[in-house]
């Protein structure tokens, strides 16, 4: 009996034992990073103006309607202050938001510990054109990326800039000289005039418009003419063609003449085509055969470079000479 009392004392202070373990106080160790993605909905945690801006930012190249923002009560400065701020940068001096938006709202209440931002963001251009926009740091690099345009037809073009020089006049006409000498078998000569995102500074969003002038269904049409005519160019034997043999073919199918015209078309279809035409016939018939090739303007007129062996400078071909005979650079052969 008395075994059972003192077992039903001791049972108490066990309890209160356990309970007291249970309730005991804990930190967990949590790796924290200032300028978290927002998955899934969840909400960004910016703690600093910069992490405010970015994550305003971040929403925009994603092309989203809406977004949500986390702010501790710690957060220095106005809050309120720094979101109509952050809102003015980012539509007036950040190319993405100076092209796409049209407006950014933003409600902020405060729920115990931290403040909550509700974003609302209005675009001006399609938001999904945000996702996926090209950034390009060079001029080769836009000329690369018109090339495809030219062979597709297309008469406008959206890319983002990292590093446009500013005060150069020629600088879309000289990329788009160069997209030609990249796609020889393009028929289109555009004129290109671009819009840019802000007026000023190195980083600039471009809409390019290609007008070329000339009804696209014909230019299509007389695209795969050419595309045909190419196939039945080269009739020698092998599926291996040399540049020589492809030099040789084009020069007994195609007349140069000053009085013809300045593209592949002009050359291999009408049979007759100036230095320009002739030219980008040749580089377009090496493409055609899987021999890299690439037309370019000098001050001493175009030529047709073929990609060097290693080991070997590139190798210029005249087309307006009679034998094939690569040559060095010429003065001025900097592929503009």
């Amino acid at each position: 009996m008395k075994r059972a009392v003192a077992a039903c004392l001791l049972l108490p202070l066990c309890l209160t034992s356990c309970a007291a373990l249970l309730e005991r106080e804990y930190d967990e160790a949590v790796a924290h990073v200032e300028d978290q993605p927002a998955l899934g909905g969840a909400a960004y945690r910016v703690e600093t103006y910069p992490a405010l801006r970015a994550a305003l930012l971040s929403y925009v190249e994603e092309g989203l309607e809406e977004g949500s923002l986390r702010c501790p009560t710690t957060y220095p400065g106005n809050l309120s202050v720094d979101l109509e701020k952050a809102r003015r940068q980012l539509m007036e001096e950040d190319p993405l938001g100076n092209y796409a938006l049209a407006d950014v709202t933003f409600r902020v209440a405060r729920v115990i510990a931290y403040y909550e931002v509700e974003l609302g963001f209005t675009y001006k251009a399609d938001p999904r054109e945000m996702v996926g926009l090209p950034k390009l740091a060079s001029r080769e690099a836009l000329a690369r990326l018109l090339a495809q345009s030219l062979e597709d037809l297309d008469t406008q073009t959206r890319v983002y800039l990292t590093a446009y020089p500013e005060g150069d006049e020629r600088y879309f006409s000289d990329a788009l000289r160069q997209a030609q000498g990249l796609c020889p078998a393009a028929l289109g000569r555009p004129q290109v005039t671009a819009e840019l995102y802000p007026q000023t500074g190195e980083r600039r969003v471009a809409v390019l418009t290609l007008d070329y002038g000339e009804d696209l269904e014909e230019l299509a049409r007389r695209q795969e003419a050419l595309e045909q005519a190419l196939d039945e160019l080269w009739t020698g034997p092998g599926d291996d063609p040399t540049p020589q043999a492809l030099f040789e073919a084009v020069k007994e199918r195609c007349r140069l003449s000053d009085q013809g015209g300045s593209t592949a078309y002009d050359a291999v279809v009408d049979g007759q085509a100036d230095r320009e035409g002739l030219t980008l016939a040749y580089a377009a018939l090496c493409r055609r055969w899987r021999l890299e090739c690439q037309v370019v303007w000098t001050a001493q007129g175009c030529y047709a470079v073929l990609a060097p062996s290693p080991g070997e400078a590139e190798a210029y071909i005249d087309l307006t000479g009679d034998q094939f005979a690569p040559l060095p650079p010429p003065d001025g052969g900097d592929g503009a």
